[in-house]
């Protein structure tokens, strides 16, 4: 009987910490000026290097192509994980809710913070620069590995 309640309590645990909130997640700790992302190119992988210590799940680099963006933010994953940007200037991220959860689009250095309700589609309209990657977070689910990146372009 003591195993069982044991067991129940550590599944409830494990459940209230990957569903809730990051208690450490506050907009400065996920700030873009601290990540840095490479991108391959000939595999179509978006690589988290330097500076970014959370899991990033990998759904692949997509170019936009462009002043919109479609994303899925499916559970634990946005989809592009990596966008191509083709310059400097505005591009709207067009983010679907895919997944059997609520997400949520945080850019901290533009100050977005945006829920996405199961089902929803949100328009994020960001600026872009040329000089460094824009990192977006789920900030319920980064540490699960829902990051993703908008790129500069390559000289």
């Amino acid at each position: 009987m003591m195993r069982r309640r044991l067991v129940g309590l550590g599944l409830l645990v494990v459940l209230a910490t990957a569903c809730g909130p990051d208690p450490n997640d506050a907009l400065s700790a996920v700030a873009s000026s601290n990540v840095q992302a490479a991108v391959s190119s000939s595999s179509g992988t978006c690589t988290p290097v330097a500076g970014y210590t959370a899991p990033i799940t990998d759904k692949g680099l997509a170019s936009a192509d462009g002043p919109e963006m479609a994303v899925s933010a499916g559970d634990f994953f946005f989809q592009p994980t990596c966008i191509a940007a083709d310059g400097a200037g505005t591009l709207t991220l067009k983010v679907t809710n895919t997944g059997a959860i609520l997400h949520n689009v945080t850019i901290a250095d533009q100050g977005i913070d945006i829920d996405v309700a199961v089902g929803e589609t949100v328009e994020v309209p960001i600026t872009l620069t040329t000089d460094a990657p824009l990192i977006y977070v789920c900030k319920f689910h980064r540490t699960s590995g829902m990051v993703g990146a908008v790129l500069p372009p390559t000289p």
